[in-house]
């Protein structure tokens, strides 16, 4: 039985699932010729940033940093005093490769860096090798080095993908290399596929490093390459590469045949409306015929644009609530959360942003909860639905802005009031009328 102890609300919240990935140098190609001074200056900072990634200590970093230091989008001082320190502490250790190396016309440097094969960053050196930025890059980088497989690359143009509702969590019924169980739908998941290797025997052959998840459990990760992946109605895949862990704790918290996540490189070419009252998630392939055209006008309740300031997969929203400026994150496998230390919590319950409640039961389990409603949320003078049901924790995220000490984390208890249409490529979300 799941209950909600401080455990289980961490087992809840794993699915931010903000994992980052990092660094051990390998070097692949380079499209700019460094010399043996530049790339031994090179090693040294990677050697440094490998050391506070093993230590999760960033002020062992300092030393190599420019004093204009930005990290993520933040600028001086926030970047390296804020930020930084966050960042560190969610990426784990793993391989990197140098794809690209550049050098503009003040001297500086520019690597295009991917990590563990999977995700990409941007380290900017100056002309002394200090570090002026740390970024994520906005597309994965293609590796010369690689090993090309011939397989089919082109795209359906259309996915259907019923689901079951367990906790506010979106379950879609798979099959993998023959074994049938459930996978998470998280747009907050940045990979395709992230396996539950203590739900389905797959090779440790490669491990790719150390990771973790927002809530804190520890991640050793892997890679495989499955034979067979079967979701939704007759969609299929054959051979193809994924990243694995032992997910067993997502089995107790959330469902004994949960065999992993789907996850934003899945669905990141498509528009996709998500439907609680079928329980089904429809997704068109951007740009083709039928993109856009499955919904009327008039279903329009308000149309969301948001940034992507930390990572491509997350999406962030400005709303307004009782005239405070609320900052919130977008992510299918949150069911609602608040980020509000003490101080704000007292603030925005006098303020009447947010109101307290007791409550018995939660999710189907009886136990003495305190769970917050935000009864006027708005976007851009559009009125929004009573949330209902959102919990407080103290998991710490990276800050939203260099004043704001809150955050929503918005998903089930929010989606819920609407058929959601999401497009990561024109970034906006489309809330319908249910």
């Amino acid at each position: 039985m799941k209950t909600f102890n401080r455990t289980g609300n961490k087992i809840r919240h794993l699915i931010t699932l903000l994992i980052l990935f990092v660094v051990s140098l390998s070097h692949a190609q380079e499209n700019f010729k460094l010399n043996e001074t530049e790339l031994e200056k090179i090693n040294d900072v990677i050697s440094a940033f490998e050391n506070a990634l093993k230590e999760k200590n960033a002020s062992l970093l300092h030393e190599h940093l420019n004093p204009n230091f930005s990290c993520m989008g933040y600028a001086a001082p926030m970047g390296k005093n804020n930020v930084l320190p966050q960042v560190i502490q969610q990426m784990p250790k793993g391989g990197i490769e140098i794809v690209q190396s550049n050098k503009d016309s003040d001297s500086n440097y520019q690597l295009d860096l991917l990590l563990i094969k999977q995700v990409p960053l941007i380290l900017e050196l100056d002309m002394n090798f200090k570090i002026l930025n740390l970024n994520q890059g906005s597309s994965k980088p293609s590796l010369t080095k690689s090993k090309s497989r011939s397989r089919s690359t082109k795209k359906p143009q259309q996915i259907s993908l019923p689901f079951h509702l367990v906790d506010g969590f979106i379950l879609v019924d798979a099959e993998i290399n023959g074994k049938k169980g459930k996978l998470m739908f998280d747009t907050g998941n940045p990979n395709s596929f992230l396996l539950n290797n203590k739900y389905l025997e797959l090779n440790k052959g490669e491990n790719l490093g150390t990771g973790a998840t927002g809530s804190g459990q520890s991640l050793e990760l892997y890679s495989d390459e499955v034979k067979n992946i079967r979701i939704g109605h007759d969609y299929q895949i054959d051979s193809h590469p994924v990243q694995h862990a032992d997910l067993g704790f997502t089995q107790i918290g959330i469902h004994s045949e949960l065999m992993g996540f789907l996850g934003y490189e899945f669905m990141k070419d498509y528009e996709f409306v998500i439907d609680y009252d079928n329980q089904m998630i429809e997704m068109y392939l951007i740009d083709s015929a039928i993109s856009s055209t499955f919904y009327e006008e008039g279903e329009i309740v308000v149309v969301l644009d948001f940034t992507t300031p930390f990572m491509s997969n997350i999406p962030y929203v400005n709303f307004d609530c009782n005239g405070k400026e609320i900052t919130a994150n977008f992510d299918t496998g949150n069911q609602g959360i608040l980020h509000l230390n003490e101080s704000k919590r007292i603030d925005f319950i006098k303020e009447r942003v947010i109101t307290e409640v007791t409550s018995k039961g939660m999710y189907g389990q009886p136990t003495d909860i305190t769970v917050y409603s935000m009864n006027d949320l708005s976007y851009e003078g559009v009125k929004l639905k009573k949330i209902k049901n959102l919990i407080l924790t103290d998991i710490q995220g990276i800050p939203i802005t260099e004043t704001s000490e809150f955050e929503l984390g918005i998903g089930y208890q929010f989606l819920k009031n609407y058929r959601s249409v999401w497009n990561f490529e024109t970034k906006k979300i489309v809330l319908l009328e249910r």
